[in-house]
């Protein structure tokens, strides 16, 4: 083991050096290669500087790569986005300013005691979660909360009557992830049809595990972006809905509902997010604002929102 040779590239927002393996006589892994002083094979990725490339590879990795934003009717770009996607390697200028801070946190105190003494502190419960849980007695605690959050969820959505168990009912899963909570949720509304969004690949996923489980399920994965893409343009389902998974690939701030065809041939139509990290909440509900006044019929939506810390000050400071 010692004669293996590591990266010599330092990760800057690490302050430690790369752990990948190079190869003999190399300095940098692959992945650094770029930072060579004798390289000319490596390039950083014109679309994410983040990642690099081989540059004989590069027309190939420019249809596929991650970062990419399709070309195709359902995209309008940061349609749903107050600011841009900013990058890792985007330099900050500089920080806000004291005054600037008390101004963003005034502006939140204010909306919360505008709505403090609304809020409702109520747990529910899905009987099949519940069940779950009782018979899993070997689970972790974290995994327990996330489940118990879980049936929580469902049960406020079905207190609300917005998960119902019939064809022309859609449920929208904003940041769907490896979408466990979809997996419960098709077991209270199995006729339902269901959309799930969200922007990267996961391994696992629980919608693979329900199809299996009942193949009869009308499940829908777009690989997206909430900012950019517009849904009413998006023909998913045929008049005769395929029990395949679709995957596409697009950024949720660039969506807009009211163009996804999928949701025009529904009469029902509700979304639910759980931990939609940061900003992407709000990037969310302008998501279905936007759809709802472009002629989208929402019946209602839960969203739960997590790690407020990592919102931008420009994101935060909104326009009063």
């Amino acid at each position: 083991m010692s004669d293996l040779i590591r990266c010599a590239y330092v990760i800057p927002k690490k302050g430690r050096k790369c752990r990948m393996l190079v190869r003999t006589g190399q300095q940098y892994c692959g992945e650094h290669a770029v930072f060579a002083e004798d390289n000319q094979d490596r390039i950083q990725c014109p679309i994410d500087p983040k990642h690099t490339v081989d540059r004989k590879s590069l027309e190939q990795h420019l249809l596929r790569c991650n970062s990419r934003v399709v070309e195709a009717e359902y995209i309008k770009k940061d349609a749903n986005a107050l600011v841009g996607e900013t990058k890792f390697t985007d330099k900050i200028d500089r920080r806000a300013t004291e005054e600037e801070i008390f101004a963003a946190l005034e502006k939140m105190k204010s909306c919360y005691v505008a709505v403090k003494d609304k809020l409702l502190s109520k747990q529910d419960h899905c009987q099949e979660v519940d069940a779950f849980l009782e018979q899993a007695t070997t689970l972790s605690e974290s995994k327990r909360k996330h489940l118990i959050q879980l049936s929580s969820i469902i049960g406020h959505l079905e207190s609300a009557k917005l998960l119902r168990s019939d064809p022309s009912a859609c449920i929208l899963e904003l940041g769907a992830g490896k979408a466990q909570l979809a997996y419960w949720m098709t077991k209270r509304a199995p006729l339902a049809k269901f959309l799930l969004i969200d922007r990267s690949g996961s391994r696992n996923k629980y919608d693979n595990r329900a199809l299996k489980e009942d193949p009869s399920l009308d499940i829908t994965r777009l690989r997206c972006s909430i900012e950019h893409v517009d849904l009413s343009e998006l023909a998913m389902l045929k008049e005769d809905p395929s029990l395949d998974i679709t995957r596409l690939r697009c950024s949720i701030e660039h969506v807009d509902l009211s163009e996804l065809a999928m949701l025009k041939d529904v009469s029902s139509v509700c979304a639910v997010c759980k931990h939609f990290c940061g900003s992407a909440t709000d990037a969310g509900i302008r998501c279905l604002s936007n759809g709802m006044e472009n002629g989208l019929v929402l019946d209602g939506f839960v969203l739960v929102p997590c790690c407020h810390h990592k919102s931008r000050y420009s994101e935060v400071n909104f326009a009063s």
